[in-house]
């Protein structure tokens, strides 16, 4: 009779709970963004300036749209420092630094204070300035469009309404001037939206007009050779790759 202590043991299987399949079961499936946010994933910004000697420098925004299976379309929206400055208090204000949420509003709310480009009394029309202005606000409006777009930020009221609402507002304009008399879509991109006729497309309320009764006819000096190519955060773990190609 063989004895129970020689008795080969089955070797016990191992539990599957924590195994990728069971993970994978169990994971929960990743909440999509607004579709309001959605469409803000599909552009990228350009920007040069207008160094006028009678008039203030302008900074000429072109935000390149191009949702996929569409046809791409772009806009240009000038506005000076002033207007720039008065977008990053309205910024400040709707990021709300005193509510509470995992998101990174309390981190984009002190990078969108503390290196906002100062203003200078002399020098604006500086062209060594005017460029490193132009660098620091495509800069910032990457940033705030990266958090925004950002799926570990989808759960914060704040981040995905009062600040993509604000964002949104500023990227579209007022005083857009579209390739093709083309309007700039206002709403996210789905196929349904996109095939309704532009006057029908529900459009945000701009907080901020541009500069009127510009002379046409004055000199000016445009500073395009450098354009945009990467950015630097003073906090490494947010990059606009990571945050539009895959979530959090």
């Amino acid at each position: 009779m063989t004895s129970p202590a020689k008795m080969s043991a089955t070797p016990a299987q191992l539990p599957t709970y924590n195994s990728f399949a069971s993970r994978k079961r169990s994971s929960p499936a990743v909440k999509p963004l607004p579709e309001d946010v959605a469409w803000l994933k599909d552009i990228t910004l350009e920007m040069t300036t207008t160094n006028s000697i009678r008039a203030a420098v302008k900074y000429n925004l072109r935000v390149d749209y191009h949702p996929a299976g569409f046809t791409a379309t772009h806009w240009d929206v000038k506005r000076t420092f002033d207007q720039y400055k008065a977008f990053q208090k309205r910024l400040l204000r709707q990021l709300q630094p005193k509510h509470s949420c995992k998101a990174e509003c309390r981190w984009l709310y002190n990078t969108v204070k503390k290196h906002y480009p100062k203003p200078t009394l002399l020098g604006s029309h500086y062209p060594p300035i005017v460029d490193q202005r132009r660098k620091a606000l495509l800069q910032l409006l990457t940033t705030v469009q990266a958090s925004v777009v950002n799926h570990g930020n989808r759960n914060c009221k704040v981040m995905m309404e009062a600040v993509s609402q604000e964002l949104a507002v500023f990227l579209v304009g007022d005083d857009t001037q579209c390739a093709d008399d083309v309007t700039p879509p206002m709403t996210p991109t789905t196929a349904s939206e996109l095939e309704t006729p532009a006057n029908l497309l529900p459009s945000f309320t701009p907080t901020v007009s541009s500069d009127e009764g510009e002379d046409e006819d004055e000199d000016t000096v445009n500073y395009d050779d450098d354009l945009f190519t990467g950015w630097s955060l003073p906090m490494e773990h947010l990059t606009l790759d990571r945050t539009m190609s895959s979530p959090v």
